[in-house]
């Protein structure tokens, strides 16, 4: 099911300003990076699984992650619609400089557990389910529209809610049902007046290495 981006984003940035709605969501994240330090998987990478296209596989999240993400962007780092359409047209992620992340302290859980090395394939999937719930847990909690969607897709969504609403003052509180998930339809980005659609990719599992 599509997500409400005339509403949704306002809602998901709405919460991940709450100082508790982060807190919560940090520690989520603090919980992920224990578990991954007490296995000590390997990366082989170097970056380049943050090339969708070449790698063959998307990376999905959910609404609250896209928002707390853009809204502890590091001043060095601003992100506008182009550049969320560039990334999409390269293959890669708008984050992504020299194979380097310019977010690795806010990114969202599927960066955080996913690596090459095929002996954590097995766990990682399980951690990754187990966190997941988590996050959508504190979604239902902060009163939140869970949506698990490609990353640049909400990425572009919340970037258009940002840009609207300092453009026009325009804000939005609709009630919505939480619990949809995009399964490759076309997500509608408002921006002012102008609607723009964007293909939200199909899911596809992560490339094994």
């Amino acid at each position: 099911m599509n997500a409400d981006t005339r509403t949704d984003p306002a809602r998901w940035l709405e919460a991940a300003r709450q100082p508790e709605v982060a807190a919560a969501l940090e520690a989520i994240f603090a919980e992920v990076g224990a578990e991954i330090e007490r296995r000590g998987p390997a990366c082989w990478s170097s970056g380049r699984c943050c090339n969708f296209e070449k790698t063959g596989h998307r990376l999905y999240v959910t609404g609250l992650e896209a928002a707390y993400a853009m809204l502890r962007l590091p001043g060095s780092m601003p992100i506008d619609q182009h550049a969320v359409n560039k990334a999409i047209e390269q293959g890669g992620c708008p984050f992504q400089a020299n194979h380097l992340c310019g977010i690795h302290e806010i990114k969202p859980l599927g960066c955080r557990v996913y690596f090459c090395d095929r002996s954590a394939q097995e766990w990682q999937r399980s951690l990754t389910e187990l966190m997941l719930q988590k996050i959508r847990d504190l979604h239902d909690r902060a009163g939140t529209p869970y949506v698990y969607a490609e990353w640049r897709s909400l990425l572009a969504a919340v970037v258009a809610e940002r840009t609207d609403v300092t453009t026009t003052g325009r804000s939005t509180s609709a009630g919505q049902t939480p619990g949809r998930e995009t399964d490759g339809a076309s997500v509608g980005v408002g921006t002012g007046d102008v609607l723009v659609r964007l293909s939200v990719l199909p899911r596809t599992p992560r490339a094994e290495s």
